[in-house]
């Protein structure tokens, strides 16, 4: 956690990094919405389009966190860290960002019929418990496929045996790795929410909007730093894992 730290004080593009993604992908996510929205439910054409959606934001997703992927790898090889050419190196593999975005996309599909299924067995309270189990297990497990098939190239059964090797190897480091970017967004979300809250019983809204501003920056100020340490430590623990395994 320190290194990494050390990693992202010492190259503060990286800080930049979460911000276009936030951006890039609040555009898609809310046309997503409308367009679904407006889509008679229980029609094939509402399938369709909640599939393509799921596939475009999934893409989407493994396209800024590639770019992350790169910049973090080139910091932590002592490269210059340069944002246009990690945009750049991204882009260049579309076609292992689609073959991901597919991959989720399956992964998704099968919970969701996994969790009807079960629904209608168990109830829906034990169904939607044990697909939120199995999605964190997935999201754990795959935690290094995406930095092996970008870094290494290699394809998505490789990549897949070399991050569930490394969750067999090294658990609780992945799992610290895969959830460290919540714990300052809760760090800071909790006096924002108390600071918020005071300043409104207050009634001085003046005073209120000033608040509510500067606890919306600080949570956003955190997320960034928390996403981009997850990142840095994401590409280390590959790194560290590759050289082991080697």
């Amino acid at each position: 956690m320190r290194d990494a730290l050390r990693v992202v004080g010492g190259n503060k593009r990286l800080l930049v990094l979460p911000l276009p993604a936030a951006v890039g992908l609040a555009g898609p996510t809310a046309g997503a919405i409308a367009l679904e929205l407006a889509v008679p439910s229980g029609t094939w054409v509402r399938a369709a389009v909640g599939v393509g959606n799921v596939l475009v934001l999934s893409v989407l997703g493994a396209y800024f966190s590639a770019v992350l992927i790169h910049a973090a790898d080139d910091a932590l090889s002592g490269r210059p860290v340069r944002l246009g050419s990690a945009y750049r190196r991204a882009a260049r593999q579309w076609r292992v960002l689609l073959r991901w975005g597919l991959l989720g996309l399956l992964v998704n599909v099968a919970l969701q019929m996994f969790r009807r299924a079960l629904g209608s067995l168990l109830g829906e309270l034990a169904a939607t418990l044990l697909g939120e189990l199995l999605g964190a297990l997935w999201a754990v497990g795959s935690y290094l496929v995406l930095p092996a098939m970008v870094l290494d190239g290699v394809g998505i059964r490789e990549a897949t045996r070399r991050s569930t090797r490394a969750l067999a190897e090294s658990g609780g480091t992945v799992l610290r790795a895969r959830w460290i970017f919540a714990v300052p967004v809760l760090l800071a979300l909790l006096p924002a929410l108390a600071l918020t809250v005071l300043a409104v019983e207050a009634g001085d809204w003046p005073l209120t909007i000033a608040v509510l501003c500067a606890a919306l920056v600080l949570v956003a100020g955190t997320a960034m730093l928390g996403a981009t340490v997850s990142g840095v430590l994401r590409v280390r623990l590959y790194r560290a894992t590759a050289v082991a395994a080697a």
